[in-house]
């Protein structure tokens, strides 16, 4: 009688780990066919007027302190209006994708399309800091 359990007992273990996997698991099954999730619309043009600033913090950055009163990160500004006190005009699209970070995490980042000095009377000198 024992000889006869042990063969018994292999043939209901093999035969319980032969099937479709997937239907077992159907969460692996969805997140495997799941698509990106894509925004609706266009990204939206927005010009803002604000004054540049120079952030001595973590090796230094540049920053647009905005007239709305926000913050933000001016990636593709003009190299010339990177004045500490420059004021600027900027037309570009704030980035909306919140798992972008930067570093300095100063506010939005700002994707500027074209820019122009408004006012450099107030404009520090490039060696003042």
């Amino acid at each position: 009688m024992p000889n006869i359990f042990f063969p018994i007992l292999l043939v209901l273990v093999v035969s319980g780990c032969t099937g479709d996997t997937d239907s077992a698991n159907p969460a692996v099954k969805l997140e495997l066919n799941s698509q990106p999730e894509f925004r609706q619309g266009a990204a939206k043009m927005i010009t803002l007027q604000g004054t540049i600033r120079y952030k001595n913090l973590e090796g230094g950055f540049w920053g647009l302190e905005g007239n709305d009163g926000n913050k933000y990160m001016p990636s593709g500004l003009n190299k010339a209006l990177l004045v500490d006190g420059m004021v600027v005009e900027v037309v570009g699209i704030i980035e909306e994708d919140e798992g972008l970070m930067t570093i300095q995490q100063y506010g939005k980042i700002f994707k500027v399309k074209n820019s122009k000095m408004i006012d450099n009377s107030k404009a520090k000198s490039l060696n003042s800091y």
